[in-house]
């Protein structure tokens, strides 16, 4: 969405979302805490401070490519569900390539795929491709990490729950 690249985190390296690769103990999931020790790095891929503690180190570069941990976006309170704006093309299903004025980051995803019917929420809006779960964003809230559910709904959770990760490619 506006041009970014965001993947679905393959943790276990079976090429699908179906957790029984060799990798990550078989699963595509894992903490906070995991994606804290992996995402210290500013964007200029330096390492510092105190890791992603304030949100302002959220990026790695593995296996030379430079990633970042995305932002949950929208700037309301993480305690209630944002609907999605329709954006992109039509069917939704097909996703997006039009930058969305709501949402930035990791509810654009969700946008892109939402319904283009007005006033329709709440519905399955996520890339056909990725496990219909919900997904650790770099949005801290108090001593959690914002979450974003298959149907769009936002809040914060204990980071040593297991989620899914999606990743911008800078």
């Amino acid at each position: 969405d506006g041009g970014k690249w965001y993947y679905y985190w393959d943790r276990s390296g079976d090429g699908t979302n179906a957790n029984i690769g060799l990798l990550n103990g078989g699963v595509d999931n894992t903490t906070h805490d995991v994606l804290d020790a992996i995402f210290n790095q500013d964007i200029n891929g330096v390492v510092g401070g105190g890791g992603n503690a304030t949100d302002t180190y959220r990026y790695a570069t593995i296996s030379g490519v430079h990633l970042a941990l995305p932002t949950a976006g929208g700037g309301q309170s993480y305690s209630n569900y944002q609907p999605g704006t329709a954006v992109g093309s039509s069917p939704a299903a097909t996703g997006s390539n039009e930058v969305n004025a709501t949402y930035n980051d990791l509810l654009a995803i969700w946008d892109a795929y939402n319904s283009t019917q007005a006033g329709e929420t709440n519905v399955i809006a996520m890339p056909p491709e990725w496990k219909r779960d919900n997904y650790w964003s770099a949005t801290q809230l108090d001593t959690w990490h914002v979450v974003v559910g298959d149907t769009g709904m936002v809040w914060g959770i204990a980071d040593e729950n297991v989620n899914y990760v999606a990743l911008q490619v800078l």
